[in-house]
């Protein structure tokens, strides 16, 4: 038998945004989406400003034969064959030591090599570019020129290869008017794109918290009540009921914190004095069996209520370790479970070491009707570990859930022609 008022249905599901919808949001959050790319963007500016800034200077350097060896020149492999041994020379550290040694600058020579870099221009080339980065442009200048004519004449030295080997200094670097490091108008730009995405977000969180819990009710309230009479009812248009109910303050407490006692709330209880029709629930059984990942879940029957239309869902506990637990998918409303705008469906009141729990179905079964299990979950013994970080590692560690999903389909008949089935549902 159900006692519970008629109802006009769930309330509708979350329905996805329109670009209607979206173009509001934007309108109500265009202060967030102004203010903190601007935030963002000066502060990676102001912290570019802060930085020392950094000069680059270049010089190119020739690798080729000496001058005079006409009657036996060198190949174009051969010499592109020795880019690679004088890449290396240019950037070691007796290269940057008589380099600097010629020069009248407070520079560690083992400092050189981490700021000195040496490539090649272009592949299958002979031309190599040396560049040194340097907090102060005239000294980048000088020490990179330096650095090339030293390791022009180290290279030229050296007998890489049967041909006289001549490295020549081509294009020596010029003081950098420009700074490399911090690109002030890339930094702020990257950081007006990264605010700019951070404000789309920050206005959409802000409007799922606002409509959740920021903004305050308005109009009545609604909830509902189930509740079950002392004695047993009659299908009947009118019942004459009396609802009292007495209102109590809770403390919010920690997560396993001990909660105190609630206290009656002031004033007196609300009372509903009401008639109602009363209807008969038709139980259909079902006796269906669904199997998905070995795991086998059997469809007992439907409670067709018309406000709390319920699936009895049967199978073996997987293990004697878990408090195993089934969540609803397609055709079932809100997972299965109760939420603050329906009545409980008796899933908290069946859980182990009871073999069958309810799920709260998401319209009464009409004609051929079908519906999913999505997921069971296993709930480890935790509970007599008091400490939070003990507890959270004893969850992680043997929680256990099992995807599906089991599908069940089944056809109620209609029973406009004749009286149905009168059975109390067990709650």
């Amino acid at each position: 038998m159900d006692n519970t008022p008629n109802q006009a249905g769930p309330p509708e599901d979350q329905q996805p945004l329109s670009v209607g919808d979206v173009a509001q949001i934007l309108r109500r959050r265009l202060w967030v989406l102004i203010l903190v790319p601007l935030a963002i963007s000066g502060s990676a500016l102001a912290f570019s400003l802060l930085q020392r800034p950094t000069y680059e200077a270049s010089a190119t350097v020739l690798v080729g034969q000496q001058q005079g060896q006409g009657d036996s020149p060198a190949r174009v492999e051969e010499l592109q064959a020795l880019i690679p041994s004088a890449l290396e020379i240019i950037t070691t550290r007796p290269v940057a030591e008589e380099a600097t040694s010629g020069l009248d600058l407070a520079i560690d020579p083992e400092a050189v090599p981490e700021n000195l870099s040496a490539e090649q221009t272009i592949e299958s080339g002979q031309l190599i570019e040396v560049s040194y980065t340097d907090t102060d442009a005239r000294r980048s200048e000088q020490l990179v020129n330096a650095v090339g004519e030293v390791a022009s004449e180290r290279i030229s030295r050296l007998p890489m290869s049967a041909h006289d080997i001549k490295a020549t200094v081509v294009e020596a670097a010029r003081v950098p008017r420009t700074r490399e490091e911090p690109d002030l108008l890339r930094n702020a730009i990257l950081a007006g794109g990264l605010g700019t995405m951070i404000g789309f977000g920050l206005a959409f969180v802000g409007e799922v918290v606002d409509s959740s819990y920021g903004k305050p009710a308005k109009g009545p309230l609604e909830n509902l009540v189930a509740f079950k009479p002392k004695e047993e009812l009659k299908p009947s248009k009118e019942h004459n009921f009396r609802l009292q109910i007495p209102l109590y303050e809770s403390a919010v407490v920690p997560l396993q914190g001990k909660q105190p006692p609630p206290e009656p709330f002031p004033g007196e209880p609300f009372v509903f004095n009401f008639e109602v029709p009363v209807h008969a629930v038709s139980v259909v059984d079902v006796n269906q069996k669904a199997t998905a990942k070995g795991v086998t879940l059997r469809l007992d029957q439907v409670i067709d209520s018309p406000g709390r239309p319920r699936a009895v869902i049967c199978y073996e506990p997987l293990d004697d370790k878990h408090s195993w637990l089934s969540y609803g998918g397609e055709g079932t409303f809100q997972g299965g479970w109760s939420t603050s705008d329906w009545s409980g469906t008796g899933s908290m009141r069946s859980i182990p070491p009871a073999k069958c729990q309810k799920l709260m179905l998401k319209s009464p079964a009409e004609g051929r009707t079908s519906f999913e299990v999505r997921m069971l979950e296993g709930w480890p013994d935790c509970d007599s570990i008091k400490e939070e970080s003990a507890w959270q590692a004893c969850m992680e560690k043997r929680y256990r859930t099992i995807r599906g999903p089991w599908r069940f389909e089944f056809k109620v008949q209609d029973l406009a022609g004749g009286a149905g089935p009168e059975r109390e549902a067990d709650d």
